[in-house]
């Protein structure tokens, strides 16, 4: 007996994936924020609030744009959806730092998948991917650095 399977216009499915994405961006957006405010090093701290601005309005705007060509409109998340940090007392900074470097792991995995499905946008996502990589070197060296006892 065979099965029928139900196939997803491939429209509905790239849709789906960008407001994924978007969500992804936004989430991680307020989480380098959070881990920013925490920082007491003024370097570091402006390069994970810049990290912040990147991803929540940099990284969103970009595949907004593209989900534009798909849907004729934009996607703006729950605020429920993009606010991680609403419990932030809970989390250490090392914490934080970990759980940054799992999101940007993430977001990398969806940005590699996206590219694939959307054979003429690859930009949008190299661009994604260059910053996720560049983020993840600077969350890599704040975790490793020494701490006054």
């Amino acid at each position: 007996m065979r099965r029928l399977i139900k196939k997803i216009p491939i429209q509905d499915l790239l849709s789906s994936m960008l407001k994924d994405s978007i969500n992804a961006m936004q989430t991680a957006g307020a989480f380098y924020r959070y881990i920013g405010e925490q920082i007491k090093n003024g370097f570091i701290r402006s390069k994970f609030i810049k990290f912040s601005d990147e991803e929540s309005k940099k990284h969103s705007n970009a595949l907004n744009d593209r989900l534009k060509l798909e849907e004729k409109g934009t996607y703006t998340p729950a605020s429920d959806k993009s606010d991680t940090c609403k419990d932030s007392s809970s989390y250490s900074l090392i914490g934080a730092l970990h759980l940054a470097r799992e999101s940007v792991k993430r977001i990398i995995r969806m940005s590699k998948k996206e590219r694939k499905k959307d054979m003429n946008h690859h930009q949008i996502y190299d661009e994604i991917i260059k910053d996720e990589r560049k983020y993840d070197k600077a969350i890599k060296k704040e975790e490793n650095f020494p701490r006054p006892e």
